[in-house]
């Protein structure tokens, strides 16, 4: 996963996933908000929208980090993946690059619970299966 280790956008949200959030995520392709009116995302493409940008989209939530891979590309054969940082010592120091990018950010730290959510959309840099547009730093800020 060496290609998303380069510029990312950033989101950050101060509430915690909760365990519907997470597995929602992890079945993108059922759109889960639309009986929910509470729900950001129950009248469009919601989350979808970050692969615009991005193919595999991270996220720290709580005590938990989520990659997401829907064309099971980087993963194996799992179109995402859920680890509990802090109890998973053995994973904080094999994949250290994957958790390096988020420290500091918003206060994220991997040696404690992450109040609220932080997401990760690393730039694509090669065209993909899931769009052939590619993005640079320069790109993102001219759509601001």
């Amino acid at each position: 996963m060496k290609d998303w280790q380069g510029p990312a956008i950033w989101i950050y949200n101060d509430a915690m996933f909760n365990e519907h959030d997470f597995n929602a995520l992890l079945n993108l392709h059922e759109g889960g908000k639309r009986a929910d009116p509470t729900k950001i995302g129950k009248f469009g493409i919601g989350f979808n929208s970050c692969f615009h940008f991005t193919d595999v989209p991270s996220f720290v939530s709580g005590k938990y980090i989520q990659f997401l891979d829907p064309h099971e590309k980087f993963l194996g054969k799992q179109r995402g993946l859920q680890i509990n940082f802090l109890e998973n010592e053995k994973f904080r120091h094999l994949f250290k690059d994957q958790l390096t990018p988020y420290i500091g950010v918003e206060g994220c730290r991997f040696d404690q619970k992450f109040e609220g959510t932080l997401f990760r959309l690393p730039l694509r840099i090669h065209p993909s299966e899931i769009c052939d547009e590619i993005f640079n730093t320069t790109k993102i800020l001219n759509f601001l």
